[in-house]
């Protein structure tokens, strides 16, 4: 039907940070003053040591500390490596913030500051302390008093909410896209698809019957996709549910990033009559999960596995 492909649900694993705040052992020290480090970029290995990982990662936690800074706030941003310091906020905050902001950034710059520090890569250092005067990078928001510190070197993060303090390991990929971004964000922009908006061209592409449309949005091109003749859909809503901790390996294995997104659509289904006519038309609602991934930093995303919700 349509190149279906019936999927598995997944145990979306659910990890709450009250489960995972009980193990810090109180907050860490973590000071940006000059003076010896305790921990340095030249050798963050001491870090490790004494700590314990337990298998959980930024997104899997209560903490949305990113979602919510780039859509409701004014946020400030501050390098101690070049003592440059700017506000930012969304675009639809413009009225609200006013001359209190540097810059306004559109959708898709907030779309791609997620999309490009590819949170779920972050890793919880459990009882990890770090004290470095060397280059960061700090987002605070203005109106909480909440922040991410970057440390670029030595690819750590805290991140300070108004009840925790939690520090991460982060990826190359991460420290990049900060560095980066401090120093293009107010002009960033992002032409990739979201996940959103590919499923929503999948549709289009079964619509349209069109081989070549559906398998430029496949992780894994069919060969020969078949599709019915008769059927219509239409979407009437999608929902981005954030990526899966572990994403199973015989959909793709070890996906850059990765995203569940439910969409809700409308099937027509319209029957020819026979030589005296009787041809009909039915519709129902239906629900289907998509398991989307990037393969890099700069890949689009393309759909691994989707089915019945």
């Amino acid at each position: 039907m349509q190149g279906f492909k019936k999927i598995t649900a997944l145990t979306l694993a659910v990890v709450f940070a009250a489960a995972l705040f009980s193990g810090c052992g109180g907050s860490p020290s973590v000071t940006a003053e000059g003076g010896e480090a305790v921990h340095t970029a030249t050798n963050p290995a001491e870090l490790y040591e004494n700590s314990s990982y337990p298998g959980v990662t930024f997104n899997e936690t209560t903490l949305v500390f990113i979602e919510d800074m780039f859509d409701d706030s004014l946020v400030s941003v501050y390098s101690n490596e070049t003592g440059e310091t700017y506000t930012i906020a969304n675009e639809a905050n413009r009225e609200t913030f006013g001359e209190q902001c540097n810059y306004y950034l559109c959708e898709d710059v907030i779309a791609s500051i997620r999309d490009d520090w590819q949170t779920e890569k972050w890793d919880y250092l459990e009882g990890a302390s770090f004290k470095s005067d060397q280059p960061q990078v700090i987002f605070t928001d203005v109106q909480t008093g909440n922040f991410l510190q970057f440390w670029l070197q030595a690819k750590f993060v805290a991140v300070q909410t108004s009840n925790n303090y939690m520090i991460f390991g982060v990826t190359d990929e991460t420290v990049a896209a900060v560095s980066r971004q401090h120093q293009e964000l107010p002009t960033a922009t992002s032409s990739r698809r979201t996940a959103e908006q590919t499923v929503t061209e999948f549709f289009d592409a079964l619509n349209a019957k069109d081989a070549e449309a559906y398998n430029a949005l496949m992780a894994t091109p069919v060969q020969d996709p078949v599709f019915d003749e008769g059927v219509s859909d239409t979407v009437t809503a999608t929902n981005n549910l954030g990526h899966i901790g572990d994403f199973p390996a015989e959909w793709y294995e070890n996906p850059y990033a990765n995203r569940v997104v439910v969409a809700d659509f409308t099937r027509t289904i319209t029957t020819k009559g026979g030589l005296f006519g009787g041809g009909s038309k039915t519709t129902q609602e239906m629900r289907w999960e998509f398991y989307l991934v990037r393969e890099s930093a700069d890949a689009e995303w393309k759909i691994a596995a989707y089915g019945e919700a």
